[in-house]
């Protein structure tokens, strides 16, 4: 498995190792789920192409210093996706690139790996946001437990997932027998977003 970063490790014995950070990313990918495509086009050279993405990626240096209000949220999803002029590597004649969005999204919001502590309340993050004037409802988040349980490496962890249903936050953990109710106040480190179009 292309996850592995190595044999068992020697102070956990008979432990394989995963860089479940780029896994949970993988998944998604393989599993060929869209959160949107760009849309590009030069009208000198004809070039026109599409490319999907997977997730759409905020300035990460802007959520960790000012957080995840509701106005941060939209207003970097809205910077990313917007309608923009590059330069067409085919013709050198300036092309319009545009960003379409699906009717559900993944928000990468991995503050870890930049600042080493993203912990939030879940009611902290905005249930919903406004992308592209359609407005979307937080169904889910994917949340990365780090080192605190392995004791190896920084970057290694588990993962859980936090799902709202009937207004009720639930924990879903495959290291627990089952799923537990959670309060609103529960802190998580948020790694991925998850909306759905109202």
């Amino acid at each position: 498995m292309s996850g592995i970063l190595g044999g068992p490790n020697s102070e956990m014995s008979g432990v394989r190792c995963y860089n479940a950070q780029c896994n949970i990313q993988n998944l998604i990918k393989q599993l060929k789920v869209m959160s949107g495509k760009k849309v590009i086009n030069c009208n000198k050279c004809s070039v026109i192409r599409n490319e999907y993405h997977n997730f759409l990626s905020p300035k990460m240096k802007i959520l960790g210093t000012k957080g995840f209000s509701k106005e941060i949220l939209e207003t970097e999803i809205n910077k990313y996706i917007s309608t923009r002029k590059e330069l067409c590597k085919s013709c050198c004649n300036y092309m319009e690139i545009m960003h379409e969005v699906e009717p559900h999204v993944f928000i990468e919001v991995d503050l870890l790996g930049y600042y080493g502590n993203a912990n939030s309340k879940i009611s902290f993050i905005p249930t919903t946001i406004m992308i592209n004037k359609k407005q979307f409802n937080l169904l889910g988040i994917i949340n990365f437990i780090g080192n605190i349980i392995l004791e190896v490496d920084q970057t290694l962890g588990h993962y859980t997932a936090y799902i709202k249903r009937s207004n009720k936050w639930e924990l879903h953990d495959d290291l627990k027998k089952r799923t537990l109710s959670v309060a609103p106040q529960e802190i998580i480190n948020p790694h991925i977003l998850i909306y759905v179009e109202k």
